[in-house]
């Protein structure tokens, strides 16, 4: 299964020491704030740029609120998560992705095209098509390991999915670090005369698809070996830190990048300084 039901509570309290979780809900709580943060000082500006980073943050903001609630279970029931649990945090981890090659893609082509104007329309048209091919992938998936009784067979299916879902994740990857290279490229090759605007949400992008391309690299692992090995995800400690460290954690820097480019957050910063002093 893409998040195994199968393993022991006392297998899966073990896979980490509890202060790791403890350390990562704090994070989590920590990513949800700066998300929201983000959505915040980005109110009002219609650009398209920017209305991809208020999706990247809303994504990341659910990634974030499923994490914490999926550690916190850890930690108090000792569980591993449902299947249920499993499959709308894989697709919200998708969903990261699909937005991340879009913020990626469109600023590649804003640079390599600068006169051509990319319709929104065909943004959000590729949007929809992806969220009906991941809920025909959900219903497939939840249909056939439902329906198959037998162990064997369950199995069987499982294996083919976690390819199935390596194969998307190295797709997407393959397109940021793609598009990213190119645009550095790009950027190292116009120097100085772009425009400076563009220039730094260019950066910006580049950034947050650089982070990516690291931090998605081990759940893309862990589906790889699963779907090659035929083993149960989440069984080994290197699966657990893909899927419950590595990914919350990409979610979580992803507005910090946002608010710091911006520069917004080194203001807010001040300000709590500014008001601690006070006291």
């Amino acid at each position: 299964a893409v998040v195994s039901t199968q393993s022991t509570g006392t297998l899966m309290s073990t896979l980490l020491h509890p202060t790791v979780y403890y350390v990562s809900i704090g994070v989590g709580i920590i990513g949800i704030l700066a998300n929201f943060l983000s959505l915040y000082t980005s109110r009002g500006d219609t650009t398209l740029a920017t209305r991809l980073y208020r999706l990247l943050n809303t994504v990341d903001c659910t990634l974030c609120t499923l994490a914490v609630y999926l550690w916190t279970t850890i930690l108090v029931s000792e569980d591993p998560p449902n299947d249920i649990e499993g499959i709308l945090f894989f697709t919200v981890l998708r969903g990261t992705s699909f937005t991340t090659c879009l913020l990626s893609t469109t600023r590649f082509l804003s640079l390599a095209c600068p006169f051509y104007i990319i319709r929104e329309r065909a943004v959000w048209v590729s949007t929809g098509l992806f969220l009906a091919f991941v809920t025909l992938t959900n219903v497939c998936y939840i249909t056939l390991t439902s329906l198959l009784l037998e162990d064997d067979v369950r199995d069987t299916y499982n294996t083919r999915f976690c390819m199935v879902f390596t194969v998307e994740f190295l797709g997407y990857i393959t397109v940021v670090m793609v598009t990213t290279v190119a645009s550095i490229v790009l950027l190292l090759h116009h120097g100085n005369h772009g425009e400076e605007v563009k220039r730094r949400a260019s950066i910006t992008i580049i950034l947050i698809s650089s982070l990516y391309v690291v931090l998605n690299s081990f759940p893309a692992a862990a589906l790889a070996r699963d779907g090659i090995t035929g083993g149960e995800i989440l069984i080994n400690k290197f699966n657990a830190f893909a899927l419950y460290i590595a990914v919350p954690l990409n979610s979580i820097l992803n507005p910090v990048i946002i608010l710091w480019r911006k520069g917004v957050l080194l203001t807010h910063v001040r300000r709590v300084l500014d008001r601690g002093s006070q006291f």
